[in-house]
């Protein structure tokens, strides 16, 4: 199904990569991603993420996800998404 998307947020939220936020009070804090939009979508650019690193390892943003997330296996799980 093809979509036209008015912006990279619309496009964001259809993969299931966007930002799931917590409000109570005074706190206010992100919980991860979205699971609502496609599951096969959001699995795909993840992959694309790591095949990018793998591919790419001296490419800017590489270096910058190295630099950022570091060696940790649970920081970089959670970087890919924003790889």
């Amino acid at each position: 199904v093809w979509r036209k998307f008015k912006n990279r947020r619309e496009l964001a939220a259809c993969a299931g990569l966007t930002p799931t936020p917590y409000d109570s009070g005074s706190s206010q804090r992100e919980q991860g991603i979205s699971k609502a939009g496609s599951r096969r979508v959001r699995s795909l650019m993840v992959e694309l993420g790591w095949l990018w690193l793998r591919y790419q390892p001296d490419s800017k943003l590489s270096r910058w996800f190295h630099s950022r997330f570091g060696i940790g296996k649970r920081f970089r799980r959670v970087g890919i998404v924003a790889l």
